[in-house]
């Protein structure tokens, strides 16, 4: 698996290059066309091997909708940026960061919004890691 920098990632959420999908890593959608979640954008740059099933596609670690612990480790810093648990409004630990991407992509935000809320809470991720 190739090394993916989050610059790489947002660019490639931004650049129109990939259409929007949503339940499932990748898949084809009603059209035939590949179509692909914000953390399935994240595989496809990180060149992981798919296979199809059924017009759905997983990687060898993962189920057809969800990172495994394994990719996100083969994943470096950005996997443990998806472990990433920052505070809800409650002031106590919310979903790590790949569930939360995941609900976003499922309930409307578009790739745009995504790669904007990963920008800002990657600095805020980093922040928290070097004040350690």
């Amino acid at each position: 698996m190739r090394q993916v920098t989050k610059d790489e990632w947002t660019a490639a959420l931004r650049s129109g290059e990939y259409e929007q999908g949503r339940l499932s890593l990748k898949k084809y959608n009603l059209h035939g066309e590949l179509v692909y979640c914000c953390m399935g954008v994240l595989c496809d740059l990180a060149e992981v091997n798919w296979t199809e099933f059924f017009g759905y596609f997983k990687t060898e670690n993962d189920d057809e909708a969800v990172l495994s612990p394994e990719t996100k480790e083969e994943l470096g810093e950005l996997g443990d940026f998806l472990n990433y648990r920052p505070l809800n409004l409650r002031n106590t630990r919310g979903n790590p960061m790949d569930q939360r991407l995941a609900y976003r992509n499922d309930n409307d935000n578009t790739f745009w919004m995504i790669a904007d809320y990963i920008d800002k809470k990657y600095e805020e991720w980093k922040n928290k890691k070097n004040n350690k």
